[in-house]
């Protein structure tokens, strides 16, 4: 039995190769050199069938996880991928006055809750709403590193 199971894990790996990316096949290679190790020591044919189905699900269950992250990372886009990003100011910005901002070389008008920020400070871009960013400061100024 060992070498059936060794045989059907190489034909198996054979098959992912042919279909990369499932990691379909990888899964039942897996279970089949498991099951290929509990034949070299000898367990029972009935051991070694139920280790090769316990090890192919969980695999199958743990690599779709992985796969799923590979192929589905977490993307912002449009708008929403501005939060997060270091703004230029351009034109000053005041709690009631808005102003303007540069992010990766466009111009946004950019409000502010609580700061008045100067023209050439450096803030984050907390929110979008509207056509409107909705701008905060650093965690410290750069000033402070001096």
């Amino acid at each position: 039995m060992f070498y059936l199971w060794l045989a059907i894990m190489l034909a198996t790996l054979l098959l992912e190769m042919g279909h990369p990316g499932l990691f379909f096949f990888l899964s039942f290679a897996c279970g089949s050199g498991a099951a290929a190790l509990t034949a070299y020591l000898e367990w029972s044919l009935t051991s070694q069938i139920i280790l090769f189905l316990l090890v192919t699900v969980l695999n199958i269950v743990f690599l779709k996880k992985i796969a799923h992250k590979l192929h589905h990372p977490e993307t912002r886009t449009n708008m929403q991928a501005l939060i997060g990003n270091h703004a230029l100011v351009i034109k000053t910005i005041t709690p009631m006055v808005p102003g303007q901002v540069k992010i990766n070389g466009e111009i946004w008008t950019a409000r502010s809750i609580n700061h008045t920020f100067e023209i050439d400070s450096t803030v984050i871009v907390s929110r979008v709403i509207g056509s409107h960013v909705i701008v905060t400061p650093l965690p410290f100024d750069r000033k402070d590193l001096s």
